[in-house]
Protein backbone atom coordinates (compact mmCIF):
# COMPACT_ATOMS: atom_id res chain seq x y z
CA UNK A 1 0.00 0.00 0.00
CA UNK A 2 1.03 3.34 -0.35
CA UNK A 3 0.76 3.83 2.87
CA UNK A 4 4.20 1.58 3.62
CA UNK A 5 5.55 3.26 0.70
CA UNK A 6 5.55 6.84 2.55
CA UNK A 7 6.55 5.02 5.04
CA UNK A 8 9.56 3.57 3.68
CA UNK A 9 10.35 6.61 2.01
CA UNK A 10 10.16 8.72 5.36
CA UNK A 11 12.60 6.04 7.28
CA UNK A 12 14.90 6.54 4.25
CA UNK A 13 14.88 10.40 4.77
CA UNK A 14 15.91 9.77 8.35
CA UNK A 15 18.60 7.54 7.57
CA UNK A 16 19.70 10.21 5.15
CA UNK A 17 19.53 13.04 7.38
CA UNK A 18 21.78 11.60 9.69
CA UNK A 19 24.33 10.28 6.94
CA UNK A 20 24.63 13.93 6.51
CA UNK A 21 24.67 15.28 10.09
CA UNK A 22 27.40 12.27 10.44
CA UNK A 23 28.94 14.31 7.31
CA UNK A 24 29.60 17.82 8.70
CA UNK A 25 30.57 16.57 12.20
CA UNK A 26 32.92 14.72 10.58
CA UNK A 27 34.20 18.07 8.55
CA UNK A 28 34.19 20.06 11.64
CA UNK A 29 36.39 17.74 13.45
CA UNK A 30 38.43 17.34 10.82
CA UNK A 31 39.19 21.48 10.80
CA UNK A 32 38.91 21.91 14.07
CA UNK A 33 40.61 18.60 15.82
CA UNK A 34 42.42 16.18 13.51
CA UNK A 35 43.80 18.63 11.07
CA UNK A 36 45.43 21.14 13.45
CA UNK A 37 46.68 18.21 16.07
CA UNK A 38 48.54 15.77 12.91
CA UNK A 39 49.77 19.80 11.44
CA UNK A 40 51.51 20.24 14.84
CA UNK A 41 52.94 16.96 15.17
CA UNK A 42 54.40 16.43 11.72
CA UNK A 43 54.68 19.97 10.05
CA UNK A 44 55.12 22.78 12.77
CA UNK A 45 58.81 23.34 13.31
CA UNK A 46 60.26 23.22 16.65
CA UNK A 47 62.13 26.03 18.56
CA UNK A 48 62.71 27.64 22.04
CA UNK A 49 60.11 30.14 23.25
CA UNK A 50 60.21 32.29 26.46
CA UNK A 51 57.02 32.60 28.50
CA UNK A 52 56.58 36.38 28.46
CA UNK A 53 52.46 36.03 30.34
CA UNK A 54 49.53 33.72 30.98
CA UNK A 55 46.15 33.93 31.31
CA UNK A 56 43.03 31.76 32.02
CA UNK A 57 40.16 32.87 28.79
CA UNK A 58 36.36 32.01 29.40
CA UNK A 59 33.43 31.99 27.10
CA UNK A 60 29.86 31.81 28.60
CA UNK A 61 26.97 30.74 26.59
CA UNK A 62 24.24 28.40 26.54
CA UNK A 63 26.03 25.45 27.95
CA UNK A 64 27.50 27.16 30.79
CA UNK A 65 30.98 28.70 31.06
CA UNK A 66 34.05 27.58 29.74
CA UNK A 67 37.65 27.50 29.85
CA UNK A 68 41.00 27.50 27.76
CA UNK A 69 44.83 28.22 29.27
CA UNK A 70 46.62 30.73 26.85
CA UNK A 71 50.03 32.08 26.74
CA UNK A 72 51.93 34.88 25.58
CA UNK A 73 55.17 33.50 24.25
CA UNK A 74 58.44 35.18 22.47
CA UNK A 75 60.29 32.98 19.62
CA UNK A 76 62.79 34.14 16.65
CA UNK A 77 61.85 32.99 13.13
CA UNK A 78 64.12 34.13 10.37
CA UNK A 79 65.82 36.38 12.53
CA UNK A 80 62.62 38.06 13.14
CA UNK A 81 60.86 37.90 17.00
CA UNK A 82 57.51 37.05 17.40
CA UNK A 83 55.52 38.14 20.10
CA UNK A 84 52.18 35.82 20.06
CA UNK A 85 48.94 34.41 22.36
CA UNK A 86 48.79 30.71 21.94
CA UNK A 87 47.47 27.95 23.96
CA UNK A 88 50.00 24.77 24.99
CA UNK A 89 48.29 22.78 22.15
CA UNK A 90 45.30 22.55 19.24
CA UNK A 91 43.25 23.03 22.39
CA UNK A 92 38.81 23.33 22.50
CA UNK A 93 37.22 25.41 25.13
CA UNK A 94 36.25 22.59 28.05
CA UNK A 95 34.06 23.28 30.88
CA UNK A 96 36.29 21.90 33.22
CA UNK A 97 38.18 24.47 34.83
CA UNK A 98 40.30 22.05 37.14
CA UNK A 99 42.10 20.20 34.37
CA UNK A 100 42.62 24.08 32.37
CA UNK A 101 43.88 25.40 35.78
CA UNK A 102 46.33 22.72 36.34
CA UNK A 103 47.96 23.23 32.59
CA UNK A 104 48.42 26.81 33.08
CA UNK A 105 50.21 26.29 36.57
CA UNK A 106 52.59 23.75 34.27
CA UNK A 107 54.14 26.60 33.09
CA UNK A 108 55.98 29.77 34.81
CA UNK A 109 56.72 33.40 33.54
CA UNK A 110 60.16 34.15 32.42
CA UNK A 111 61.17 30.42 31.39
CA UNK A 112 62.08 28.90 28.11
CA UNK A 113 59.95 26.07 27.16
CA UNK A 114 60.04 24.18 23.61
CA UNK A 115 58.06 25.51 21.24
CA UNK A 116 56.51 24.54 17.59
CA UNK A 117 55.47 27.28 15.09
CA UNK A 118 53.59 27.07 11.66
CA UNK A 119 56.11 27.01 9.04
CA UNK A 120 53.52 28.82 6.44
CA UNK A 121 52.31 31.18 9.45
CA UNK A 122 55.21 31.66 12.07
CA UNK A 123 52.90 34.06 14.28
CA UNK A 124 51.09 30.86 15.28
CA UNK A 125 52.48 28.14 17.20
CA UNK A 126 51.79 25.63 20.37
CA UNK A 127 54.08 24.88 23.61
CA UNK A 128 53.06 21.21 23.38
CA UNK A 129 52.15 18.74 20.98
CA UNK A 130 48.96 16.84 21.99
CA UNK A 131 46.05 15.22 20.77
CA UNK A 132 47.70 12.32 19.62
CA UNK A 133 45.23 9.16 19.81
CA UNK A 134 42.10 11.49 20.98
CA UNK A 135 42.58 13.60 17.78
CA UNK A 136 41.59 10.34 15.94
CA UNK A 137 39.02 8.53 18.76
CA UNK A 138 36.78 12.11 17.98
CA UNK A 139 36.07 10.70 14.60
CA UNK A 140 34.52 7.41 15.96
CA UNK A 141 31.05 9.39 16.54
CA UNK A 142 30.68 11.14 12.99
CA UNK A 143 31.87 8.07 11.15
CA UNK A 144 29.24 5.95 13.19
CA UNK A 145 26.67 8.20 12.37
CA UNK A 146 27.85 7.69 8.57
CA UNK A 147 27.82 4.43 8.70
CA UNK A 148 24.32 4.05 10.81
CA UNK A 149 22.89 6.59 8.01
CA UNK A 150 24.57 5.02 5.04
CA UNK A 151 23.53 1.31 6.38
CA UNK A 152 19.67 2.52 7.13
CA UNK A 153 19.20 3.78 3.74
CA UNK A 154 20.66 0.56 2.26
CA UNK A 155 18.44 -1.37 4.08
CA UNK A 156 15.22 1.02 3.97
CA UNK A 157 15.58 1.32 0.34
CA UNK A 158 16.05 -2.60 -0.05
CA UNK A 159 12.98 -3.27 1.80
CA UNK A 160 10.88 0.16 0.18
CA UNK A 161 7.33 -1.54 -1.48
CA UNK A 162 7.16 -4.47 0.47
CA UNK A 163 4.62 -5.08 2.97
CA UNK A 164 4.85 -6.40 6.21
CA UNK A 165 3.12 -9.60 5.01
CA UNK A 166 5.74 -9.84 2.08
CA UNK A 167 8.45 -10.31 4.39
CA UNK A 168 6.68 -12.48 6.70
CA UNK A 169 6.31 -14.47 3.44
CA UNK A 170 9.73 -14.18 2.57
CA UNK A 171 10.75 -15.33 6.19
CA UNK A 172 8.66 -18.37 5.98
CA UNK A 173 10.01 -19.33 2.91
CA UNK A 174 13.40 -19.05 3.37
CA UNK A 175 12.68 -20.88 6.74
CA UNK A 176 11.67 -23.84 4.20
CA UNK A 177 14.48 -24.28 1.96
CA UNK A 178 16.27 -27.54 1.98
CA UNK A 179 20.10 -26.46 1.64
CA UNK A 180 20.46 -30.08 0.23
CA UNK A 181 17.81 -30.16 -2.85
CA UNK A 182 18.37 -31.92 -5.97
CA UNK A 183 19.67 -29.46 -8.98
CA UNK A 184 17.00 -28.84 -11.35
CA UNK A 185 17.37 -31.83 -14.09
CA UNK A 186 17.01 -29.30 -16.93
CA UNK A 187 20.08 -28.29 -17.21
CA UNK A 188 21.82 -31.46 -17.67
CA UNK A 189 19.19 -32.20 -20.20
CA UNK A 190 18.98 -28.57 -22.15
CA UNK A 191 22.17 -26.73 -20.76
CA UNK A 192 20.87 -23.06 -22.66
CA UNK A 193 17.54 -23.25 -20.94
CA UNK A 194 17.98 -21.35 -17.61
CA UNK A 195 17.30 -23.19 -14.54
CA UNK A 196 14.41 -22.68 -12.02
CA UNK A 197 16.38 -22.16 -8.81
CA UNK A 198 15.42 -18.40 -8.46
CA UNK A 199 11.50 -18.76 -9.90
CA UNK A 200 10.10 -20.53 -6.54
CA UNK A 201 11.67 -18.66 -3.99
CA UNK A 202 9.94 -15.80 -3.94
CA UNK A 203 6.26 -16.18 -2.44
CA UNK A 204 3.25 -14.46 -3.28
CA UNK A 205 0.54 -13.53 -0.82
CA UNK A 206 -2.32 -14.47 -2.74
CA UNK A 207 -1.24 -16.53 -5.05
CA UNK A 208 1.94 -19.02 -4.81
CA UNK A 209 4.65 -17.24 -6.47
CA UNK A 210 5.48 -13.60 -6.98
CA UNK A 211 7.29 -12.55 -9.99
CA UNK A 212 10.23 -10.32 -9.31
CA UNK A 213 10.47 -7.11 -11.24
CA UNK A 214 12.89 -6.56 -14.15
CA UNK A 215 14.00 -3.04 -12.76
CA UNK A 216 15.04 -3.73 -9.19
CA UNK A 217 15.45 -1.13 -6.46
CA UNK A 218 19.03 -1.49 -7.02
CA UNK A 219 19.42 1.52 -9.48
CA UNK A 220 17.75 3.75 -7.23
CA UNK A 221 20.01 2.46 -4.41
CA UNK A 222 23.14 2.54 -6.64
CA UNK A 223 22.26 6.21 -7.92
CA UNK A 224 21.46 7.29 -3.86
CA UNK A 225 25.27 5.99 -2.87
CA UNK A 226 27.11 8.37 -5.37
CA UNK A 227 24.74 11.03 -4.56
CA UNK A 228 25.48 10.81 -0.66
CA UNK A 229 29.38 10.07 -1.30
CA UNK A 230 29.46 12.56 -3.41
CA UNK A 231 27.60 15.38 -1.68
CA UNK A 232 29.36 14.19 1.80
CA UNK A 233 32.52 14.87 0.51
CA UNK A 234 31.53 18.02 -0.70
CA UNK A 235 30.40 18.75 2.85
CA UNK A 236 33.18 18.16 4.37
CA UNK A 237 34.99 20.21 2.26
CA UNK A 238 32.48 22.39 2.08
CA UNK A 239 33.03 22.81 6.21
CA UNK A 240 36.68 23.76 5.41
CA UNK A 241 36.22 25.74 3.76
CA UNK A 242 33.61 27.86 5.87
CA UNK A 243 36.31 27.25 8.17
CA UNK A 244 38.78 28.72 6.66
CA UNK A 245 37.22 32.33 6.06
CA UNK A 246 36.05 31.86 9.54
CA UNK A 247 39.47 31.92 10.72
CA UNK A 248 40.30 35.15 8.28
CA UNK A 249 42.62 32.61 6.24
CA UNK A 250 40.52 32.18 3.38
CA UNK A 251 40.88 29.48 1.13
CA UNK A 252 39.81 30.94 -1.95
CA UNK A 253 40.74 28.13 -4.43
CA UNK A 254 38.89 25.47 -2.46
CA UNK A 255 35.59 28.01 -2.50
CA UNK A 256 35.44 28.14 -5.99
CA UNK A 257 36.04 24.60 -6.83
CA UNK A 258 33.16 23.65 -4.62
CA UNK A 259 31.07 26.19 -6.46
CA UNK A 260 30.58 23.58 -9.47
CA UNK A 261 30.89 20.03 -7.47
CA UNK A 262 28.51 21.50 -5.07
CA UNK A 263 26.10 22.23 -8.76
CA UNK A 264 26.65 18.39 -9.48
CA UNK A 265 25.81 17.22 -6.10
CA UNK A 266 22.79 19.44 -6.95
CA UNK A 267 21.70 17.65 -9.99
CA UNK A 268 22.09 13.97 -8.29
CA UNK A 269 19.71 15.07 -5.51
CA UNK A 270 17.14 16.12 -7.94
CA UNK A 271 17.55 13.16 -9.51
CA UNK A 272 17.76 11.27 -7.07
CA UNK A 273 14.22 12.73 -5.16
CA UNK A 274 12.23 12.49 -8.51
CA UNK A 275 13.62 8.95 -8.80
CA UNK A 276 12.41 8.41 -5.21
CA UNK A 277 9.17 10.34 -6.04
CA UNK A 278 8.09 8.68 -8.79
CA UNK A 279 8.55 5.36 -7.02
CA UNK A 280 6.82 6.11 -3.77
CA UNK A 281 4.12 7.76 -5.61
CA UNK A 282 2.90 5.62 -7.70
CA UNK A 283 3.03 2.94 -5.56
CA UNK A 284 4.12 -0.62 -6.32
CA UNK A 285 3.25 -3.22 -8.64
CA UNK A 286 2.53 -6.79 -7.82
CA UNK A 287 2.21 -9.49 -10.14
CA UNK A 288 1.52 -12.95 -8.30
CA UNK A 289 1.24 -16.03 -10.81
CA UNK A 290 -0.31 -19.73 -9.58
CA UNK A 291 2.08 -21.95 -11.24
CA UNK A 292 6.18 -21.27 -12.21
CA UNK A 293 8.09 -22.24 -14.37
CA UNK A 294 5.59 -21.71 -17.75
CA UNK A 295 5.40 -24.97 -19.97
CA UNK A 296 3.71 -24.17 -23.53
CA UNK A 297 0.10 -25.30 -24.21
CA UNK A 298 -0.90 -24.81 -20.13
CA UNK A 299 -3.07 -22.41 -18.78
CA UNK A 300 -2.14 -20.06 -15.71
CA UNK A 301 -3.82 -17.86 -13.28
CA UNK A 302 -2.82 -14.26 -12.48
CA UNK A 303 -3.05 -11.46 -9.82
CA UNK A 304 -2.02 -7.95 -10.22
CA UNK A 305 -2.62 -5.44 -7.82
CA UNK A 306 -1.76 -1.13 -7.79
CA UNK A 307 -1.66 0.66 -4.91
CA UNK A 308 -1.43 4.92 -4.51
CA UNK A 309 -3.60 7.49 -5.48
CA UNK A 310 -3.93 7.90 -9.27
CA UNK A 311 -6.35 8.32 -11.52
CA UNK A 312 -6.01 5.94 -14.47
CA UNK A 313 -6.56 6.25 -18.16
CA UNK A 314 -5.62 2.90 -19.18
CA UNK A 315 -3.67 0.32 -17.91
CA UNK A 316 -2.38 -3.05 -19.80
CA UNK A 317 -0.81 -6.53 -18.91
CA UNK A 318 0.73 -8.15 -21.62
CA UNK A 319 2.54 -11.63 -22.10
CA UNK A 320 5.79 -10.61 -24.12
CA UNK A 321 8.35 -12.60 -25.55
CA UNK A 322 12.32 -10.58 -26.86
CA UNK A 323 15.08 -12.04 -28.90
CA UNK A 324 18.25 -10.63 -28.29
CA UNK A 325 21.19 -11.37 -30.22
CA UNK A 326 24.78 -9.91 -29.68
CA UNK A 327 27.05 -10.06 -32.56
CA UNK A 328 30.54 -8.08 -33.80
CA UNK A 329 30.33 -5.66 -36.30
CA UNK A 330 33.88 -4.39 -37.22
CA UNK A 331 35.58 -3.89 -33.97
CA UNK A 332 32.53 -3.07 -32.43
CA UNK A 333 30.12 -5.77 -30.14
CA UNK A 334 26.09 -5.04 -31.20
CA UNK A 335 22.93 -6.12 -29.13
CA UNK A 336 19.98 -6.46 -31.23
CA UNK A 337 17.16 -7.11 -29.64
CA UNK A 338 13.49 -8.05 -31.62
CA UNK A 339 9.82 -8.81 -30.26
CA UNK A 340 8.60 -11.78 -31.58
CA UNK A 341 5.44 -12.16 -29.56
CA UNK A 342 2.61 -9.87 -27.43
CA UNK A 343 -0.52 -10.99 -26.61
CA UNK A 344 -2.67 -8.77 -24.42
CA UNK A 345 -4.19 -10.31 -21.40
CA UNK A 346 -5.91 -7.52 -20.07
CA UNK A 347 -6.95 -4.21 -20.24
CA UNK A 348 -9.06 -1.90 -17.70
CA UNK A 349 -9.88 1.31 -18.43
CA UNK A 350 -11.00 4.60 -16.66
CA UNK A 351 -10.67 4.01 -13.01
CA UNK A 352 -9.10 5.73 -9.53
CA UNK A 353 -6.81 4.00 -7.13
CA UNK A 354 -7.51 5.04 -3.64
CA UNK A 355 -4.78 4.46 -0.90
CA UNK A 356 -7.31 2.60 1.31
CA UNK A 357 -8.45 0.02 -1.36
CA UNK A 358 -5.56 -0.46 -3.74
CA UNK A 359 -6.47 -1.56 -7.35
CA UNK A 360 -6.87 -5.83 -7.82
CA UNK A 361 -7.30 -7.70 -10.82
CA UNK A 362 -7.64 -11.43 -11.25
CA UNK A 363 -7.03 -13.22 -15.26
CA UNK A 364 -6.39 -16.14 -17.24
CA UNK A 365 -3.55 -16.81 -19.75
CA UNK A 366 -2.61 -19.24 -22.12
CA UNK A 367 0.61 -19.93 -22.98
CA UNK A 368 0.69 -20.56 -26.80
CA UNK A 369 1.50 -24.41 -27.48
CA UNK A 370 4.27 -23.66 -30.96
CA UNK A 371 6.31 -21.15 -28.72
CA UNK A 372 9.94 -20.79 -28.23
CA UNK A 373 10.93 -21.52 -24.56
CA UNK A 374 13.69 -19.57 -22.69
CA UNK A 375 16.91 -19.69 -23.82
CA UNK A 376 20.33 -17.90 -23.00
CA UNK A 377 23.62 -18.55 -25.14
CA UNK A 378 26.59 -16.44 -25.42
CA UNK A 379 25.38 -14.93 -28.71
CA UNK A 380 21.50 -15.34 -28.25
CA UNK A 381 18.82 -15.33 -25.72
CA UNK A 382 15.15 -15.78 -25.30
CA UNK A 383 13.16 -13.75 -23.00
CA UNK A 384 9.86 -14.12 -21.55
CA UNK A 385 8.34 -11.22 -19.01
CA UNK A 386 4.98 -9.66 -18.16
CA UNK A 387 4.41 -6.06 -19.00
CA UNK A 388 2.06 -3.56 -17.23
CA UNK A 389 1.52 -0.22 -18.54
CA UNK A 390 -0.74 2.62 -17.72
CA UNK A 391 -1.40 5.90 -18.88
CA UNK A 392 -1.46 7.61 -15.30
CA UNK A 393 -3.23 11.43 -15.18
CA UNK A 394 -0.56 13.61 -14.30
CA UNK A 395 2.31 11.08 -13.71
CA UNK A 396 4.76 9.93 -16.41
CA UNK A 397 3.52 6.63 -18.48
CA UNK A 398 4.12 3.39 -16.40
CA UNK A 399 5.74 0.40 -17.89
CA UNK A 400 7.09 -2.30 -15.75
CA UNK A 401 8.23 -5.59 -16.71
CA UNK A 402 7.90 -8.78 -14.71
CA UNK A 403 10.37 -11.77 -15.40
CA UNK A 404 9.04 -15.01 -16.62
CA UNK A 405 10.63 -18.45 -17.91
CA UNK A 406 9.36 -20.91 -20.56
CA UNK A 407 10.24 -24.39 -20.15
CA UNK A 408 10.51 -26.99 -23.24
CA UNK A 409 7.28 -28.79 -23.37
CA UNK A 410 6.98 -32.18 -22.30
CA UNK A 411 6.74 -33.68 -25.74
CA UNK A 412 10.57 -32.01 -25.66
CA UNK A 413 12.05 -34.63 -24.27
CA UNK A 414 9.46 -35.80 -21.86
CA UNK A 415 11.08 -33.87 -19.14
CA UNK A 416 8.20 -32.43 -17.38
Amino acid sequence: MRSDALGGASLALFFAIVFFAGCIALGLMLVNVTIPAWRTRHKFIACTAKLLDKRMDEVSGEQGTRFQPSFRVNYEVAQRKQDVWTSEMPRPFTSDRASSQAILDRFEVGHDYPCWYDPFDPSRAVLLQGYRVQAWLVLIFPVSFIALGGGGLAWSLANLGKSVERRAALAQRAAQLDPFVEPDPIGRRFPHVPGQGNLTNSPGTTLAFRLPSTVSNWKLLGGLIICLFWNGVVLVFAVIAVESFRLGEPEWFLALALVPLALIGLGLVYLVLRQLWVLTGLGPTIVEIDRHPLIPGSSYQLFVAQSGRLAVNWLSLSLVCDEEATFRQGTNLRADTCQVYRHEIHRQERFVVKPEKPMSIRCRFDVPLAVMHSFNSEHNRVIWKLIVEADVIGWPRIERAYALQVYPSPAEGDLL
